[in-house]
């Protein structure tokens, strides 16, 4: 891989102003008192109402006022149980080793935290499919989503072991046999071991079960949620997943800011709560409860009188079969209780992937929220400026936050007719 480019020295040479008297400006900012809240003249319902075109009028950093606590009273409730801004670019997450990977529309940025203290970011134009022709049909959209989100996962946990000095060349050659390792053991530990587990319990208890039977199924649901948090808990005490974990909190913290209109910067994210309705965790809990519903109804319907070690193994076989269809219903029941259980006793359905998400989440320190902060803001650059937006293949390295903030800034001064992209820091 070429040698990566610096952007510190860069950043600081574009600086028109120097660095000590702008530091100082922004603390004697920071030290004035903030002014009174004047009386709303609108409710909050018809300022999220205002179209996209009016909420870009200025920067967001402006049109926010309070201190980080007076933001969290404010807003709170609203990124932790209402749904998305519809005028925001949709833009997921996914925590790597000592990172953020974040994924918009346009393209995908990983931003991770070498172990010199350099943030490292990779920052890639994706042409997408999904949301086009058939990929906007439900069902088949949530399992392209899916597919697409492993190959992206893949690919930003191979680049985040490259940036801890892993072999990136033993990474590459391996990455495809790792991901087919990895189903196959998804496979054996949440599909076959569960249904084991239900038969010897059944066994041990002197209770016949048939394979037709809702108990046989909702019992193989439970042992398969069992194992998962068993299994989520035994690695949380691994330290190099526990920080894994911690960028997760990052990861969420950032995304509830971008949604709810916020600064992104440290003091206003901290604030923010570590869940979020849309997280991978909660997918999970929702493939296990579908898939109970799913098999109780499929088992009767395509292997009636199904029983003995052939039975046994048909079901299982079934099962298997069934999961690209069941995660295409999961995505979708997820997809409508982040946007509509939000609100009063709907809730309640949210909270069964809230109580899992909190062995997934740790509270993160303030320079991984800045790791998360910065791959949000460079999958911002390129939501804007599109997939059509020059890329580099290499890594971009900034020194510190500080450096990376002082090159984003100067970006957007620079506003030429096109929005700009990292790439445009090497001009």
């Amino acid at each position: 891989m070429p040698a990566p480019i610096v952007w510190g020295d860069l950043a600081a040479r574009r600086r028109e102003p120097d660095p000590e008297s702008e530091s100082e400006a922004e603390t004697e900012a920071e030290s004035e008192p903030e002014p009174e809240p004047e009386p709303e003249s609108e409710t909050g319902a018809e300022a999220e109402s205002k179209p996209a075109s009016e909420s870009k009028t200025e920067p967001e950093s402006e049109s926010w006022t309070g201190t980080p606590g007076a933001c969290w009273t404010r807003t709170a409730r609203r990124c932790m149980v209402q749904p998305m801004r519809q005028e925001r670019p949709y833009i997921g997450g996914q925590a790597v080793i000592e990172g953020v990977m974040m994924r918009s529309r346009g393209g995908m940025s990983v931003a991770v935290r070498r172990p010199d203290g350099s943030i490292a970011v990779l920052d890639e134009p994706i042409q997408s499919r999904l949301g086009t022709g058939m990929a906007r049909v439900p069902g088949v959209r949530g399992v392209l989503t899916l597919v697409e989100a492993l190959t992206l996962g893949m690919r930003a946990l191979r680049f985040s072991a490259e940036q801890q000095e892993a072999a990136a060349s033993s990474r590459r050659d391996g990455s495809g046999s790792a991901l087919a390792l990895s189903l196959v053991l998804f496979v054996a530990l949440f599909v076959a071991l569960p249904q084991l587990l239900t038969n010897w319990t059944a066994s041990l208890l002197g209770v016949r079960l048939e394979l037709d039977d809702w108990r046989f199924h909702a019992s193989t649901g439970g042992y398969k949620l069992l194992l998962f948090v068993l299994y989520v808990v035994a690695i949380g005490r691994i330290p190099e997943i526990r920080r894994v974990f911690e960028y997760h909190g990052a990861e969420h913290k950032t995304i509830a800011a971008y949604e709810a209109g916020l600064p992104l910067d440290v003091a206003h994210v901290r604030a923010l709560p570590i869940l979020h309705p849309r997280c991978g965790t909660t997918f999970l809990v929702v493939v296990i409860a579908v898939s109970i519903v799913l098999g109780s109804v499929a088992v009767p319907l395509l292997l009636p009188g199904a029983s003995g070690l052939g039975g046994q193994l048909s079901v299982l076989a079934l099962r298997i079969a069934l999961l690209p269809l069941i995660a295409a219903v999961a995505y979708e029941v997820q997809r409508l209780t982040a946007r509509h259980c939000t609100k009063g006793p709907a809730r309640l359905l949210l909270w069964p992937g809230f109580a899992v998400q909190r062995l997934t989440t740790r509270e993160p320190d303030d320079a991984q929220i800045e790791v998360a902060i910065v791959a949000m803001e460079t999958a911002r650059l390129r939501e804007e400026a599109g997939a059509q937006a020059p890329a580099r293949q290499e890594p971009f390295v900034f020194e510190s936050f500080d450096a990376f903030r002082h090159t984003l800034a100067r970006l957007r001064e620079r506003s030429a007719p096109a929005p700009p992209v990292l790439a445009d820091a090497a001009e």
